[in-house]
């Protein structure tokens, strides 16, 4: 819990507001990565959930990175750069102003993103190795986008 914060959530503005975690708390290496966090954001909000970035993450020149992020009402979880396949969930919204668990994992085989426990997107993985990197929540160590997470993690 934060101190002083009694419901144990942090809320996140859009504009500034992001928590960046040290290199070694960031995935690297081509082995399974599962992602998730419990989400608020209402019609207005979302935005990056998380992304890795930062001086390690390129591999000639390529972004090898993974990230989660709204996109519209759904989830989006996903590699840049061929890290692997990026899939899109559908079938539930999570900009409705209500909690959801999002969880977003990535196989030798597969990716899967779950919300509240139901499967929404599956598809084949193209696996590559992850480059680690500066981990952040609610936004991106470099650049804004695609976007300020504007909502509360918990």
């Amino acid at each position: 819990l934060i101190e002083g914060d009694d419901d144990g959530a942090i809320g996140f503005d859009g504009i500034d507001d992001k928590v960046t975690l040290p290199l070694a708390a960031g995935f690297s290496g081509s082995g399974s990565l599962t992602i998730e966090a419990w989400i608020v954001a209402d019609a207005s909000g979302g935005g990056t959930i998380y992304d890795e970035d930062g001086p390690a993450w390129t591999v000639d020149g390529e972004r090898q990175a993974p990230f989660v992020s709204t996109t519209g009402n759904n989830i989006i979880f996903g590699g840049v750069a061929g890290l692997f396949s990026t899939l899109t969930s559908s079938g539930a919204s999570v900009r409705d102003g209500s909690p959801h668990h999002v969880v977003c994992v990535r196989d030798a085989t597969t990716i899967y993103i779950y919300i509240d426990g139901v499967l929404r997107g599956s598809q084949a993985n193209t696996e590559n190795t992850i480059v680690q990197g500066v981990s952040v929540i609610g936004g991106s160590a470099s650049v804004s986008a695609p976007g300020l997470f504007t909502g509360a993690f918990g």
